[in-house]
């Protein structure tokens, strides 16, 4: 194109040019992309879909949002854990074990700490793990037991444990700890907590960083 070209397809530009001016005015000054120099405006990606995965190349900063599998990038393999901060005594019938503390919790977008428990903020699949530290205090020589349960907020979930504590010679002297793994599907706000139930006598429920405890990781979304 020569430069008389050029400054006659330039001329139907008016100067100042407003809104009025049509893409085709602006296409016709045929001027080549190669040619633009100096700094561009920033360009949003907001609005940006169907954007095959093969083409995604780089390094994305944790949590990045826009997609399915961008917006929990960061955050799989998430965990927390709490514990029972002190023995629970002379429990009888079906206890929701309260007193929780939180021992860590590896990423705040995911949980928070509860007292009953751990809450999850975000909807997805969770592998749960957990123990109940208890011992039965009763002084028959027949035996007796417990069931143990994981809460989904306060609502016992289908997965129930027995677990016998006999007592011998009189002497409740059996503790019983027992470790048990779920991959269970929560959604936002649920709080996990864990309940025991003593059949026939009294039992205690015993704390500590070792003993009763209850931990969460996040391994997907739904």
């Amino acid at each position: 194109m020569t430069k008389a070209r050029n400054l006659s397809l330039l001329s139907a530009v008016e100067a100042g040019a407003t809104t009025d001016q049509t893409k085709s005015d602006i296409d016709g000054l045929g001027i080549a992309a190669s040619s633009i120099t100096g700094a561009l405006p920033a360009i949003s990606a907001a609005n940006l879909t169907s954007i095959p995965a093969a083409n995604v190349t780089g390094v994305l900063p944790v949590g990045t949002t826009g997609g399915s599998g961008l917006t929990t990038h960061g955050r799989i393999g998430a965990s927390a854990r709490s514990y029972l901060t002190s023995n629970a005594n002379n429990q009888t019938g079906s206890v929701y074990i309260t007193g929780m503390t939180s021992q860590w919790i590896r990423n705040t977008d995911v949980f928070e700490a509860a007292a009953n428990g751990i809450k999850v903020k975000i909807a997805g699949t969770y592998l749960c793990t957990w123990g109940i530290y208890t011992y039965s205090t009763g002084t028959s020589s027949s035996g007796t037991y417990h069931q143990e349960y994981l809460t989904i907020n306060g609502a016992t979930i289908s997965d129930t444990h027995t677990i016998y504590c006999r007592s011998l010679d009189g002497h409740a002297d059996r503790y019983e700890l027992k470790g048990h793994a779920h991959t269970i599907t929560l959604s936002a706000n649920d709080i996990i907590g864990l309940q025991v139930h003593f059949n026939s006598a009294t039992g205690t429920i015993s704390s500590g960083v070792g003993g009763t405890h209850l931990a969460l990781t996040y391994i997907s979304e739904n």
